[in-house]
């Protein structure tokens, strides 16, 4: 039962985010963070989608003007890219769609005056994004992102 619901909040936030509502949007994502959190040693764990809610968690917390708790978020965004860089189950073809469109998020974002502090850890997802990319064979998209 806690997938759907860290589904459905991730989704919620997500929204709210995009819709410029922070201060709803980050109750949202943090709880859906913590129910992927619950998950993360499980067979079940959806290690995208807690990607994903990191990173929106550091920006909607860089929106709030929080950059040293953004910063953490980011951080914890990118421990789960480097745990999916190593992981065999990790490196499936059905997940490139998904990295390149959170890159593309996230290089619009890194255009953001606002994101000073986190710009450094910005930089590494996106590496490691594109790094990801070029093992799955979207060279192109790789290059896009670099």
């Amino acid at each position: 039962m806690l997938i759907p619901l860290a589904s459905a909040l991730r989704i919620y936030g997500v929204c709210l985010l995009a819709l410029g509502h922070f201060s709803e949007a980050l109750a949202q994502l943090q709880e859906s963070a913590s129910h992927f959190r619950a998950l993360a040693d499980t067979p079940m764990y959806p290690a995208m989608e807690e990607l994903e809610v990191e990173l929106k968690l550091g920006m909607c917390l860089t929106a709030l003007g929080r950059p040293p708790e953004a910063a953490e978020h980011f951080r914890a965004g990118l421990d789960v890219l480097r745990a999916l860089a190593v992981s065999e189950s990790g490196l499936q073809p059905a997940l490139a769609p998904y990295l390149a469109q959170m890159s593309d998020q996230l290089l619009d974002f890194r255009q953001s005056p606002v994101l000073t502090a986190s710009a450094a850890l910005l930089t590494q997802i996106l590496d490691r994004s594109a790094e990801i990319l070029g093992h799955l064979g979207w060279h192109d998209t790789a290059e896009q992102i670099t």
